[in-house]
């Protein structure tokens, strides 16, 4: 920065007038001294006035701690006192946690189901149950359908189905017993004639009359009970059991009467990775009619290992009978079975083969075919093997499927002809033949939470008979694929599309069909094609009315012989839910 020039002028006659008065004094002095006369002097100042400031002494010195304390150098000796503290902890109980989630659902204890149709088809179901319990679950059913039938140029082919039941569940910690007793009646009648064809000399209006009606009436009255204790162990360490025994006694208009008590007990336990299974029971028939009583008993037991890891499983076992009728016979059959987990439980392919006895009772068979003559021999089926392998899995975590092919060999298929020698009132006959029976099955299913459902199935049939030309009244091919779809819980819908295949009826009449030996000629029954539809529409939680149209196609099949069955029926009903807490 350039200094400002300073105005010197004052200065320089301050600086003048000093200098003289010092030179007056030093003279002053003098001449005291010396006696000197004052001398003058002119003092010029030539050049500016530049003030110089010198510059500061710094101490350059830092503050530094002078430690006179040194520590001594050498090892350090110490020890440790050794004592427990006791100290004193109290757990103090957490307060469980509680999920707040949606409030429970309401229950009522009671269902009813009724509705109407075509052929004065009437429908009614009860249900009675308990509301929400961990420890018990107990009831009452009743079933009735029945309908007049209307079927034109047969006889009389009204029909009803009427049930009723009680059972109750108690269930404990491990371990849940059960029991149930059942009563059931079933009314049909042998319409298979033709009505327009007067075989025996009768009026026509014949077929119409009450007493007619009653003349082909047959009645099954059938009581049963049965009992269940069955284990849920969690420790690998105990033994599981499931035991089980039922009963029941059956009996027809025509002084038929079965009599059936069977018992069966499943033991099973863990050791590491492998699983120990004992299976054995008791099964006692006796079964009356007009040419006798037959009694049977069948006794097995069924040892049984199985083993795997990861991915893998096999079980391996024998399955023994004894068959003690008019004579008593052994049986033996090896169990194997072994399964392969591919892709997670996307694919899994499996194989297997067994063996088996099987009871052909006269309850079995006239709930296969109610037109059943009562008068049969009843046999036990021996499934002397059957090898079987396919592959099951899921295509999503909401879809599964199943491809199966098997095949088997039994002694003793049990087989539906028609009886000829009652013109009026035609019924069945039961004729048991050898049997080598080839299966191709396929099913799927779609679960979409439950708003939507898709399921599907077909079995394919191959026979080959040692005795008789045909598998009678037996389809190649059945099918079924079906589907319900919930619409915000107000709507339900349904629908189901079923196909069963051609198949044959044994006949003694040339202009029947083609001629397969010894006077018989195999007659050709048409296939079926069933649509069914429903819909239910739910008013409120109680009321909901519904309505169901089967067999769309109206299509006349004989799923037996001469025994054609309803055309298209169209219902409408109502659904009510009562008795609430």
């Amino acid at each position: 920065m350039k200094m400002k020039k300073i105005n010197f002028s004052f200065f320089r006659l301050l600086f003048a007038g000093l200098v003289v008065v010092a030179a007056f004094n030093s003279n002053a002095q003098t001449l005291s001294r010396t006696d000197d006369t004052l001398k003058t002097k002119d003092v010029v100042i030539v050049k500016e006035f530049e003030p110089v400031i010198s510059e500061a002494f710094k101490i350059n010195d830092n503050p530094r701690i002078v430690d006179t304390l040194k520590p001594q150098t050498g090892e350090l000796s110490y020890t440790t006192l050794k004592k427990q503290i006791d100290t004193e902890f109290e757990v103090l109980p957490i307060r469980a946690a509680v999920m707040k989630g949606e409030p429970l659902e309401k229950l009522y204890k009671a269902y009813a189901r009724g509705g109407y149709g075509l052929y004065n088809t009437a429908l009614g179901e009860l249900y009675i149950n308990n509301l929400r319990s961990r420890t018990k679950n107990y009831g009452f059913r009743a079933n009735h359908l029945s309908s007049t039938g209307n079927i034109k140029n047969v006889g009389y082919s009204g029909y009803s189905n009427t049930s009723a039941e009680l059972y109750g569940k108690q269930i404990f910690y491990n371990k849940i017993l059960s029991g149930a007793g059942s009563y059931s009646h079933d009314r049909y009648h042998f319409y298979g004639f033709d009505t327009r064809v007067d075989t025996i000399g009768l009026p026509t209006d014949f077929y119409a009359d009450t007493l007619a009606k009653n003349a082909i009436q047959q009645n099954f009255q059938k009581m049963a009970g049965e009992v269940r204790f069955k284990s849920y162990f969690r420790d690998s360490n105990l033994v599981n059991f499931d035991l089980y025994a039922r009963g029941y006694n059956v009996k027809d208009a025509f002084n038929a009467n079965e009599t059936n008590v069977k018992f069966t007990g499943a033991l099973d336990r863990f050791y590491d990775e492998n699983q120990i299974f004992l299976n054995f029971g008791a099964d006692y028939n006796q079964y009356q009619n007009s040419l006798g009583t037959f009694n049977n008993t069948l006794i097995n037991l069924e040892p049984a290992f199985a083993t795997g890891g990861e991915k893998w499983r096999v079980k391996l076992g024998l399955r023994t009978f004894v068959n003690a009728d008019t004579i008593t016979t052994f049986k033996a059959y090896p169990i194997a079975f072994a399964s392969y987990n591919l892709v997670g439980n996307y694919m899994v392919p499996y194989v297997g083969y067994e063996g088996n006895l099987s009871r052909n009772n006269f309850d079995q068979l006239r709930q296969t075919n109610p037109f059943l003559q009562n008068d049969q021999a009843v046999a036990v089926s021996n499934n002397k093997y059957k090898v079987y392998g396919g592959v099951r899995g899921q295509f999503s975590s909401n879809s599964s499927f199943n491809l199966k092919a098997s095949q088997e060999l039994i002694e003793n298929y049990a087989l539906f002809v028609n009886d000829y020698s009652n013109l009026v009132a035609n019924r069945f006959l039961v004729v048991y033949d050898t049997a080598e029976v080839t299966t191709l099955t396929a099913e799927f299913s779609y679960q979409q939470k439950e708003k939507l459902n898709i399921y599907g199935r077909g079995d394919y049939f191959i026979f080959n008979m040692q005795r008789e030309a045909r598998a009678w009244h037996t389809p190649d091919f059945r099918g079924t694929l079906g589907a319900t779809y919930d619409l915000q819980d107000k709507i339900m819908l349904k629908a189901e599309f079923s196909y069963i295949s051609k198949q044959y009826a044994k006949s003694y009449n040339p202009a029947d069909g083609e001629a397969v030996g010894y006077g018989a000629y195999a007659k050709e029954l048409k296939g079926l094609v069933d649509i069914n539809l429903g819909a239910e529409y739910r008013y409120n939680k109680n009321i909901s009315g519904w309505i169901s149209l089967q067999n769309l196609a109206s299509m006349n099949y004989e799923r037996w012989n001469l025994y054609p069955t309803q055309g298209f029926l169209g219902m409408l009903g109502f659904t009510y839910s009562f008795i609430s807490r």
